[in-house]
């Protein structure tokens, strides 16, 4: 499917690699919609990427229980702060 040709293409070392921007990608650790291997080698050849696993979660973090949400949102807020506002 052409999603999945996106995805090997975006998430391949060449294309990967050349992402500059800060990216914040966030990880599942009970994600039963999408392989972590995508994300994994975006997160290694991305230049400026942090790879942060969610504990507890699953696919669609946002719709997790507060305990799960807090410390998710904080880290978006957190690098928010630390790429936007410096």
């Amino acid at each position: 499917s052409e999603s999945l040709s996106k995805t090997r293409q975006i998430t391949n070392k060449k294309t990967a690699s050349t992402v500059e921007t800060p990216v914040l990608l966030f990880k599942a650790d009970r994600d039963d919609l999408v392989r972590p291997k995508g994300q994994n080698d975006f997160a290694k050849y991305a230049k400026n990427c942090t790879l942060e696993k969610v504990e507890n979660s699953k696919h669609e973090v946002y719709f997790e229980k507060d305990s799960v949400q807090k410390p998710y949102l904080q880290k978006v807020f957190d690098f928010f702060k630390k790429h936007l506002f410096s």
